[in-house]
């Protein structure tokens, strides 16, 4: 089964030249709709991102663990690893994701 798992590139979903998003975890539902992916498939991103709940209940899978997710959860998911939404998540929030890049390129140290 863990050799089956997608890798999905942050340049796979989002055409900007800023390595940076934040969405909301509706719209992006409906971005996968209709690209025929299905965001209940566990898969391994190739960026960093942060789940934030503002309503609702549901769960998560990360590296094939269940997180509960309610309003006020937070879960950051790092380069490399898998996780899957439920199927139907009855929630709405934000997810911001991140390639590295973001972070080394456009944050300077004073």
């Amino acid at each position: 089964m863990h050799n089956d798992i997608e890798n999905i590139v942050f340049s796979q979903f989002v055409s900007q030249t800023v390595p940076f998003e934040l969405i909301a975890i509706q719209e992006l539902f409906k971005r996968c709709e209709n690209s025929a992916y299905d965001l209940s498939k566990p898969h391994r991103i190739e960026f960093h991102c942060l789940i934030i709940v503002t309503e609702g209940k549901s769960t998560h899978i990360v590296d094939f663990k269940e997180e509960a997710l309610f309003t006020g959860v937070m879960i950051p998911l790092t380069k490399g690893q898998v996780h899957s939404f439920n199927k139907n998540p009855n929630i709405k929030g934000f997810v911001i994701s991140f390639d590295e890049t973001f972070i080394t390129q456009n944050v300077s140290v004073r």
